[in-house]
């Protein structure tokens, strides 16, 4: 099958992320999946992003779709005889196109649900907000298929949009790894004591960084000797202590980079998340392919990829610091348990949280829009 990707990100670059994973997995799974105006879009994507800030920025930010990329997307899709269309975060230029094959929306969060849960997004002024909604009620309206990561955001596909259920499905999406772990490493690296903590993300006040910090804090004073090391954000003076230290930005785009988080993985005891919104989280499913049990906050996608209980701790949204403290320490002091949500967490990252299954649920969905009359299961 020919499938062109429709999406403002350049997806042979590494710094498109998530956007990269799945357009390499659906190559490595034998698909001829081609990247529909892809070169327009790259040239346009590294013009914008060296605007923004000069190219140690290039490819950090998603370009947004111009009029001059609509007009290349159009000509490249009346040009190619694509067998289907896969709509990759791309609902803002679907009601431009004419599209005559099969169209797969992918995406991890509907306008609605963004609009009523991102804090920028509540910013937009409400000519924006309503053009948005519009552009996600057409494509999920002319999508044969809407392919999401978490039951959240399939529920507001059908409610907000009343999508048809036969039509929307959920595949988890993976962790950002180019190659499993290694766990003996993981055993090596373990040490009995500090127990150690693994922040990452760059948004401090919308990850969680204050509660994180604070339930160091907590933990230390009832005889726990906790430490936290925080990736990507800038740790603001007031939470800063000689028990949370800061390595920076780690790019999974860098080789050197990408293997220092895999150490940090690695020595990592926990992975923590108290998240005041999250439409998914894909270090969550990194840390548990490491054997990393996460704790966090059960919101948003988070559920979808942490299963309470057993591959790690969910605690209700706003939930403080202390309620951190006392989870954590309860499992700490239950070794059996922990250990068995450290295997469960490997083992649920190999069956259900990487870019190989996630492709492979695709083509399945692919194979049965394109050739209806094939009976083919999604198990």
């Amino acid at each position: 099958m020919r499938i062109g990707v429709i999406t403002n990100r350049n997806l042979c670059s590494p710094w498109a992320s998530t956007h990269f994973y799945i357009y390499r997995a659906l190559r490595r799974l034998g698909l001829d999946a081609v990247h529909v105006a892809g070169k327009e879009v790259a040239a346009h994507h590294s013009r914008y992003n060296v605007r923004r800030g000069g190219k140690k920025n290039s490819g950090k930010q998603a370009a947004p779709f111009t009029l001059e990329l609509a007009e290349a997307v159009k000509a490249d899709i009346e040009r190619n005889n694509y067998d289907a269309l896969i709509a990759l975060h791309a609902s803002t230029i679907i009601p431009d196109l004419t599209i005559k094959c099969p169209l797969v929306y992918v995406t991890d969060a509907t306008a609605s649900l963004l609009n009523a849960y991102y804090p920028q997004r509540q910013q937009l002024s409400a000519e924006n907000t309503q053009w948005l909604h519009e552009c996600e009620q057409t494509t999920i309206d002319r999508s044969d298929a809407i392919v999401v990561p978490t039951q959240w955001a399939a529920d507001s596909a059908l409610l907000d949009y009343c999508s048809n259920q036969s039509r929307v499905h959920v595949i988890e999406w993976g962790g950002n790894l180019d190659n499993l772990p290694d766990l003996t490493d993981k055993e090596r690296h373990r040490a009995a004591d500090p127990v150690q903590f693994l922040f990452v993300g760059l948004d401090w006040h919308r990850k969680g960084g204050d509660i994180a910090t604070h339930m160091i804090e907590i933990l230390r004073s009832e005889g726990v000797n906790a430490t936290l090391t925080v990736v990507g954000a800038a740790i603001p003076r007031k939470h800063r202590s000689a028990f949370v230290r800061s390595v920076g930005m780690l790019n999974r785009a860098n080789p050197e980079e990408s293997e220092q988080l895999d150490q940090l993985f690695y020595s990592a005891d926990f992975y923590i998340h108290p998240a005041r919104a999250e439409c998914y989280g894909h270090v969550l499913c990194e840390a548990l392919g490491f054997g990393v049990p996460v704790i966090a906050a059960r919101t948003g996608g988070i559920p979808q990829c942490v299963l309470d209980g057993e591959t790690g701790i969910l605690l209700p949204p706003d939930s403080p610091a202390e309620d951190y403290a006392d989870r954590v320490q309860g499992l700490i002091a239950d070794k059996v348990r922990l250990e068995e949500m450290r295997t469960s967490a490997v083992l649920d990252f190999r069956k259900r949280l990487n870019w190989d299954r996630w492709a492979s649920r695709v083509q399945h969905v692919l194979q049965e829009l394109v050739f209806p009359t094939v009976s083919t299961s999604l198990e």
